[in-house]
């Protein structure tokens, strides 16, 4: 069993061909993700991606973080966010750079990548298990109660609507995918009568 433990870390974590560690590092020109394998002292490099975002290009003359700039770098930084979650990588450490603690807008473009990242990995977790759900998701579902129906809505241009439709989308298409994250979600259930709960509940998430 030991030699089998040792066997399987050397063909795995300890031979640098798995993914234990993720860096992000947004930069004022770059947006960057790492992804290390291997033992902490002589770590290989399985991944290196970046965004060229250039988040510090106004900052001399206007002291912000330019929007177009926050946009590119918000999309880069979801898409890291889905690498990393499919690499199942728990070790991330994230650093900025001194443009975006020092822009006037710097804590606004943190704020939203905190809940803009947090939404679409949520989203992107909700789509797997819809799909092909793990052993792991299964591990999490809980039966409630009976539902009669249900019904999913999506919150673009102002309005609830249907997911099927384009609706709201500002090019004409349908949302299918991580760019096009609606900015809410409604939920409306119908509980089936002679429970302890019953009749229509509607949440929202946005």
């Amino acid at each position: 069993m030991i030699w089998r433990s040792q066997r399987d870390n050397r063909e795995g974590a300890l031979s640098g061909s798995m993914g234990e560690r993720a860096i992000i590092d947004i930069g004022s020109n770059t947006v960057r993700l790492v992804v290390y394998g291997g033992t902490m002292r002589a770590p290989t490099v399985l991944l290196n991606e970046k965004v060229t975002a250039k988040l510090g290009r106004e900052i001399a003359a206007t002291g912000r973080l330019a929007d177009e700039a926050m946009a590119l770098a918000l999309k880069g930084l979801r898409r890291f966010a889905l690498l990393i979650d499919d690499l199942g990588i728990k070790d991330v450490e994230t650093v900025a750079t001194a443009a975006v603690r020092d822009a006037a807008n710097g804590p606004q473009f943190v704020a939203e990548l905190r809940s803009r990242g947090a939404l679409d990995l949520a989203w992107q977790k909700a789509q797997r298990w819809a799909q092909t759900p793990s052993d792991e998701d299964r591990l999490r579902e809980v039966r409630t109660v009976a539902l009669d129906a249900w019904q999913i809505f999506y919150y673009r241009g102002n309005a609830w609507t249907n997911p099927l439709s384009s609706a709201g989308a500002s090019d004409g298409t349908i949302l299918a995918n991580p760019d096009g994250t609606p900015d809410g979600v409604r939920l409306v259930l119908n509980l089936s009568a002679g429970q302890a709960i019953s009749g229509t509940l509607t949440r929202d998430w946005a």
